[in-house]
């Protein structure tokens, strides 16, 4: 368990990059490297996503998927071992079976993928064994980001 205080958006790079360089390591042959995310609304979860997309070459604007669920990213390959990002928010997610129509169990089959997943513990029981957690909390303008 590592954990980051930040109070400056600049500083979520370099928890970005740690936790980067954890999901690389937990990347297996035959599936991807999953990161759950959780935490209260407004705590910096999507803006976090944004700088790891950024860091991955993603040029598009990343806003949350709240609404469509899932955004997917091709990544430049020259850039990460990752080719793919897939960016969930499961905040809407009532039931775990929603997940179903979205080829959820699919993804978690796609070798060299990232799934990034904002309000993860709404479908804990779909999360692969070695899935990396980030927890973050706010207390005024101090984030506290927890890696496990």
């Amino acid at each position: 368990m590592e954990t980051f205080v930040v109070r400056e958006i600049g500083e979520l790079e370099v928890v970005a990059k740690q936790v980067l360089a954890v999901l690389e390591s937990k990347l297996v042959a035959d599936g991807p490297a999953v990161l759950a995310l959780s935490g209260d609304l407004g705590s910096g979860k999507t803006t976090f996503m944004q700088v790891v997309a950024r860091m991955l070459g993603v040029t598009e604007v990343v806003v949350s998927p709240t609404f469509v669920v899932m955004k997917h990213y091709v990544l430049p390959t020259e850039n990460s071992v990752f080719t793919d990002l897939y960016h969930l928010d499961a905040y809407r997610i009532e039931d775990e079976d929603e997940m179903r129509p979205l080829g959820f169990s699919e993804l978690l089959a796609l070798p060299r993928a990232l799934i990034a997943i904002e309000w993860a513990e709404r479908i804990a029981s779909l999360l692969p064994e070695n899935t990396t957690k980030l927890s973050f909390h706010i207390t005024g303008d101090t984030r506290t980001i927890t890696l496990t």
